[in-house]
């Protein structure tokens, strides 16, 4: 299964959504959605993951972290993943701290995601990824998703209205309470 999977290698962030009331665990998130159907998206931080999760009939999404697109195996292996199983996305993580000094390493990102076309978006960590993807004009040239992590996340009517401005699809954040989300209005969030 994929729980035995995941298990033996090591951490996989992943998120299900279903049909059902929010309720929190270490490992996933249950949200109501319009079609009743289960939505599974999973990250992966290291590539024997990938290998683990690529052929998970139940996964729809896999989120790869940027570090692991510098692997020539990995970046065949996701080109085959995206080409045998259609309807999934893929979408590249960007790190949690973007700094000028990295400036080599974002360029190769950018050719990577601009060139590629496996991903069907980024996820953003922070404001420096948002501004980034718009300078690389990810949403002009490719018109791929934008998706929020836990780390910028919507905690707020206003912040949650800033990011669908900017295009990106918010994340609930991980602190909230039942009442939090309420208030928060979660439907089309991640």
């Amino acid at each position: 299964t994929i729980t035995d999977k995941i298990i033996t290698h090591k951490t996989i962030t992943y998120d299900t959504i279903t049909n059902g009331a929010i309720t929190h665990d270490s490992d996933k998130e249950t949200i109501k959605t319009e079609t009743n159907a289960t939505y599974l998206a999973v990250q992966i931080l290291q590539e024997p993951q990938f290998r683990a999760v690529c052929m998970e009939p139940s996964v729809n999404r896999i989120y790869v972290d940027g570090d692991l697109i510098t692997s020539v195996s990995l970046e065949k292996e996701l080109q085959q993943w995206k080409k045998e199983c259609t309807g999934r996305s893929l979408f590249l993580v960007l790190p949690y701290i973007i700094r000028n000094r990295e400036e080599a390493y974002l360029e190769y990102l950018k050719s990577q995601v601009l060139s590629q076309k496996i991903w069907d978006g980024i996820m953003i960590r922070n404001l420096e990824g948002l501004y980034w993807a718009h300078e690389i004009g990810w949403k002009k040239k490719r018109g791929g998703s934008l998706q929020a992590d836990a780390c910028l996340y919507a905690w707020n009517r206003r912040s949650r209205v800033f990011l669908k401005e900017m295009g990106v699809t918010s994340t609930v954040p991980l602190e909230c309470n039942r009442e939090d989300l309420r208030q928060l209005e979660i439907h089309g969030m991640e």
